[in-house]
């Protein structure tokens, strides 16, 4: 689906909901080496599709219109934006911390 947006140059937005922003931000807070890796660790090439024939013809499609390298960046980006407004409203006090019960 990214890749799709990327190549029609369609806007997304990642909406997560609130137990999916205190993880991350307890996650950011805890661990950022984490987070980093994951970025580092995102490899649409490597990627696995639920049904194999989409694995082929999404991959073949990404090779013939773009590269993985592209994909990946705009990837990265986008999920860059989404970390950011995490913290962003946390710094706000528009987040609250985590807790146990959450």
């Amino acid at each position: 689906e990214t890749f799709m947006t990327i190549l029609h140059n369609v806007p997304t937005e990642v909406v997560l909901p609130a137990k999916g922003n205190a993880e991350l931000l307890a996650t950011i807070k805890d661990d950022i080496g984490a987070v980093l890796t994951a970025f580092d660790d995102l490899d649409v090439e490597g990627a696995k599709a639920s049904s194999p024939t989409d694995e082929v013809h999404v991959k073949n499609l990404i090779q013939q219109t773009s590269s993985f390298a592209v994909v990946n960046f705009k990837v990265r980006d986008h999920l860059t934006g989404v970390v950011k407004d995490v913290i962003g409203r946390y710094l706000a006090g528009q987040e609250s911390e985590p807790n146990d019960e959450d």
